[in-house]
């Protein structure tokens, strides 16, 4: 199976989902999911088979990406935290998805069967509207993450998706590869190479294999266009 279960660090009560729900309501949760791993790269949704897994994530992080065909060129959409879910394609499936997600920083996240929570959603208003209110939120970041992108340059890009994950993360060390960067921006690693040597002369980030460490977040966020 593509996920292990293991005595947890973390618990629901780390996701931002189920801080909105009752005590009642989280005992619910408990009673049909369990804290897996998950693995860098895992694909959580949509999945071939009979497994629909929702997973709460805990301090996992995935990324979201629209993958029109295989071999098409694929494009990130957002990241998804500790405040919210993935694996919606699985409680609301579609006849031919584009909508995939995939593991970007590995960890923990509570799952569930998509079924079983579908049925719970009846009869758990505060667990429906607290679903609603992180698809809202999502719906929000995703809008303005792709208007900001359409503005900005190569550099203001990167600074963007750099200050994200730094977001989504909790850290300003970022287990990263530039080539990885380069995927979710559809851009070429060349690109992002000569993008983050800017970032990195001006002091924003300090650039080594397969990680990058931001420095100055201040900075990152004015390079992103955040901040006055």
């Amino acid at each position: 199976m593509p996920y292990s279960l293991r005595v947890p660090s973390v618990n629901l009560s780390s996701n931002g989902i189920a801080q909105q729900l009752t005590t009642d309501s989280v005992l619910r949760l408990h009673e049909i999911g369990a804290v897996v791993e998950l693995a860098a790269g895992q694909l959580l949704e949509p999945l071939q088979g009979p497994e629909r897994p929702v997973y709460f994530l805990l301090d996992a992080v995935a990324s979201l990406w629209i993958e029109p065909e295989p071999g098409e060129p694929r494009l990130a959409l957002s990241l998804v935290g500790s405040e919210g879910l993935t694996g919606c394609s699985h409680l609301w499936p579609s006849t031919h998805p584009h909508w995939v997600s995939r593991v970007l920083k590995p960890g923990q996240a509570w799952r569930v069967d998509a079924k079983q929570l579908n049925a719970l959603f009846l009869s758990m208003p505060d667990l429906t509207n607290a679903v609603c209110k992180f698809l809202w939120s999502q719906t929000m970041e995703i809008s303005q993450l792709s208007a900001r992108m359409q503005l900005a340059d190569i550099r203001a890009q990167l600074a963007l998706w750099l200050h994200l994950l730094q977001h989504k993360t909790g850290s300003p060390t970022l287990q990263i590869t530039q080539q990885a960067l380069a995927d979710m921006m559809g851009t070429r690693r060349v690109s992002v190479t000569l993008a983050a040597g800017e970032l990195q002369s001006k002091g924003i980030v300090s650039l080594r294999r397969g990680e990058i460490q931001i420095d100055n977040m201040q900075a990152l966020a004015r390079a992103a266009g955040l901040a006055g």
